[in-house]
């Protein structure tokens, strides 16, 4: 048997699938909680998603987005769809809607390429400036390693959610087991 390492499952019910099956995603639920924490933080008492309408890496975050938020008294009233074979002029709609009816606030996932074209839009209708913000989630925060510095050019000001994982004594002496094995083999 051959064990499977997953980098982006991101939900633990795909972990069932074999029993080495190993995920090393976070956990869409735990996001969800951290961003409603800075959401929280900040006192921002409505947030707007704005993501990609691919039915599948959403199908899970967004109700947990919107119950972490729920959690801390932040409302969601509308949600942005965006869809994966969007036109400029469509995300130009979508993007002008925002500023005009909702809150000021958003939190985007969506896959890197749609995004920056999204992020670019959102820069040329003023959207990328004080009085808004932009929190990505996890899986866009890499998008500078992905695209490079076009990104940093219209995304300068987002915040990025990523996991941390803390160095301890359990994950040393694993990092070491696991060396220490496969070294043998």
């Amino acid at each position: 048997t051959v064990p499977i390492i997953s980098f982006s499952a991101d939900c633990p019910s795909r972990s069932g699938l074999t029993p080495y099956f190993i995920r090393t995603a976070w956990n869409d639920s735990s996001q969800a909680e951290a961003i409603a924490s800075l959401v929280q933080k900040y006192n921002w008492r409505e947030v707007v998603p704005v993501y990609e309408d691919d039915d599948d890496t959403n199908i899970k975050f967004i109700p947990d987005l919107v119950d972490a938020l729920k959690q801390v008294d932040t409302r969601v009233s509308y949600r942005c769809k965006i869809h994966p074979s969007a036109t400029e002029d469509d995300m130009k709609t979508a993007i002008s809607n925002l500023k005009r009816n909702w809150t000021s606030v958003f939190v985007v996932r969506m896959s890197h390429t749609l995004a920056h074209k999204f992020f670019q839009l959102a820069k040329q209708e003023g959207m990328m400036s004080q009085g808004f913000v932009w929190i990505t989630a996890y899986g866009l925060t890499d998008i500078f390693d992905v695209v490079g510095s076009p990104a940093l050019d219209v995304m300068q000001g987002v915040l990025g959610v990523k996991p941390h994982v803390q160095h301890t004594v359990e994950l040393q002496n694993l990092s070491q087991r696991w060396r220490k094995k496969y070294q043998l083999e």
